[in-house]
């Protein structure tokens, strides 16, 4: 799906088994409805040393596994996602 609002693309997510989301707002709107998710996080705000689980996004069913990437998501292992992907099944 391309060129989606925000609130389409929402209406399409929720028709998935899983999402794979970083803290953005989409992510914080799946966790309201419970949807299983895979939240990919980091450090990336100026000054952001302390409490880094802050901004990842609560989720209503508590159907949430969050994976900090030190230095950045891409240096997330496909290896961990994937475990974390049958987790959720």
């Amino acid at each position: 799906c391309r060129n989606l609002s925000l609130f389409d693309a929402v209406k399409v997510s929720l028709g998935c088994d899983i999402s794979i989301t970083t803290d953005s707002g989409s992510g914080w709107l799946l966790g309201a409805y419970g949807i299983n998710q895979i939240v990919l996080y980091t450090n990336y705000q100026k000054n952001h040393f302390q409490n880094l689980d802050a901004m990842i996004p609560l989720n209503y069913n508590n159907n949430l596994i969050p994976l900090f990437g030190a230095g950045g998501i891409n240096n997330i292992k496909q290896e961990k996602i994937i475990e974390s992907i049958d987790k959720l099944k």
